[in-house]
């Protein structure tokens, strides 16, 4: 069997966004609640029950925003895509992220 198709998701597949997400995070609770742990993710925010997580996630998107220096694409995507188009494989990618999320860590590529 061949396939002919090939997907890809963003964050921690062809972009190595963890340092950005876990900054931004800690960041946002930080101002927003005073917090410092060394914690990550929205399940984390969750379990916080501060009352306020639509706010406090609008925050942590406008912080991870500022730190898109921090994400970068993994060695050798660029170079795998290239080969995989040579090779005639139809790609794709997958995620949750809006067009306005993606265009600024994708125009590296």
């Amino acid at each position: 069997m061949r396939y002919h198709h090939i997907v890809f998701d963003v964050d921690g597949t062809l972009l190595d966004t963890e340092e950005a997400i876990l900054q931004s995070f800690q960041k946002t609770l930080r101002e927003h609640a005073g917090i410092e742990k060394d914690l990550s993710g929205a399940a984390a925010l969750k379990r916080l029950e501060t009352g306020h997580e639509e706010e406090i996630l609008l925050q942590w998107k406008e912080n991870l925003a500022a730190l898109r220096d921090f994400v970068r694409v993994f060695d050798g995507i660029e170079l795998l895509l290239k080969r995989l188009r040579a090779d005639g494989f139809q790609l794709g990618v997958v995620t949750s992220r809006c067009r306005a999320e993606d265009e600024p860590d994708f125009m590296r590529l």
